[in-house]
């Protein structure tokens, strides 16, 4: 299984390390300085032992750069942590294994083709699939289609398996996330990279995305555009 590797980040300048919460006073560190933590679905991040594939260790800082979607999310002081895996693995399902979480959790991004050329992003759950008709039935329009994966990447301008919304806010599409994730704090989303993903609260994503919460998903299909 891949490793798990995650960054924490309190707003801009303030991080969480071994044996504090977001609540507690934060001590500034270098930034970007990472830690391999055992992840919890809440902040509590201490008095749990790590398993074999997530290991308490510090990590060079370098080894990822800062994308384009965290400096949006600091910009709009988003709490959020990184978590990488395997950039081989392309699909969510195996995002969600490989970082350890229930597939419900790391949600994927769709690229889906409007009306006109027009395109719109769709995040649903890993494991689940879009039902179409009732999406295009939800935002008023009389049909979508899903891209291609070729055609993901010519309009996002990203490889698949690296396609999340918070890399693309500069195109001003509607984005769209399945009601689904309302039960939980915080979801896994891609970061705009292959092989990393980014965990922000649902209240936030909703909120820097303008994103609309519609039902939307149905039992899992094979996919013809982009996961993770």
């Amino acid at each position: 299984m891949a490793e798990v590797r995650t960054w924490f980040s309190v707003g801009a300048n303030q991080r969480v390390g071994p044996g504090r919460t977001h609540d507690e006073p934060q001590v500034r560190v270098r930034p970007y300085e990472t830690l391999v933590e055992h992840m919890l679905p809440r902040t509590t991040l201490h008095d749990i032992a790590p398993s074999h594939t997530q290991r308490t260790e510090k990590i060079m800082t370098d080894e990822i750069k800062k994308l384009n979607s965290m400096r949006f999310l600091e910009a709009q002081e988003v709490n959020y942590e990184v978590l990488t895996y395997d950039e081989n693995i392309r699909d969510g399902v195996g995002a969600a294994e490989a970082m350890g979480l229930p597939p419900a959790q790391v949600y994927k991004t769709l690229v889906v083709q409007l009306k006109g050329g027009e395109h719109a992003l769709v995040m649903i759950a890993s494991d689940q699939s879009l039902d179409l008709k009732q999406f295009a039935r939800s935002i008023g329009q009389k049909k979508a289609t899903m891209t291609s994966k070729r055609g993901a990447e010519a309009a996002t301008g990203l490889k698949t398996g690296g396609i999340g919304a918070l890399a693309l806010t500069h195109k001003r599409w509607g984005v769209y996330l399945d009601k689904a994730a309302e039960q939980y704090d915080a979801i896994l989303v891609n970061a705009g990279q292959r092989g990393v993903n980014l965990k922000v609260g649902v209240a936030d994503l909703v909120r820097v995305l303008n994103a609309m919460t519609l039902e939307l998903s149905e039992t899992a299909k094979s996919e013809e555009s982009d996961e993770a």
